[in-house]
């Protein structure tokens, strides 16, 4: 029901509002998905004359230092994993593939699994892995 509702108020949002380089406005206009999804992200960012929403994020990013110092990936069922003994601080921390190839562990105490049930990959949080253990691109807080 919530997405009939959002696509109702984006239908009636792009048939009435004139956004500049836009869709024109009329009464039999149906955006595509892909389209909801651009005008979102447009809507969301208000980027500069010119820029796509992807311009903008990598300029804020660039500008503000927005690049987070923790992964946070999310997987979801299926994923495969690594849980690090070394370095975990819980017996349920665990890492992506690609923080996990990017750091040291390959001589630890480590385990592969296949998620079960999903998770998030905890390189750069202190809280959940030492920092000996954060990969190249996760160094944790500054």
């Amino acid at each position: 029901h919530e997405l009939r509702t959002q696509r109702a108020f984006m239908r009636h949002l792009l048939q009435s509002v004139p956004l500049k380089g836009g869709p024109k406005p009329t009464d039999v206009y149906v955006p595509s998905d892909e389209e909801y999804t651009t005008w979102l992200e447009w809507l969301i960012t208000s980027p500069a004359e010119n820029e796509s929403p992807k311009e903008y994020i990598e300029r804020v990013q660039e500008e503000y230092g927005a690049k987070s110092n923790v992964c946070g990936r999310i997987w979801g069922k299926g994923y495969v994993a690594y849980r690090c003994r070394t370095c975990g601080m819980s017996p349920c921390s665990a890492i992506c593939h690609e923080c996990f190839e990017k750091g040291p562990h390959r001589d630890h105490n480590f385990l592969m699994y296949r998620s079960v049930a999903g998770g998030c990959c905890d390189c750069g949080d202190p809280g959940a892995w030492k920092a000996s253990g954060f990969c190249t691109s996760h160094k944790g807080p500054p």
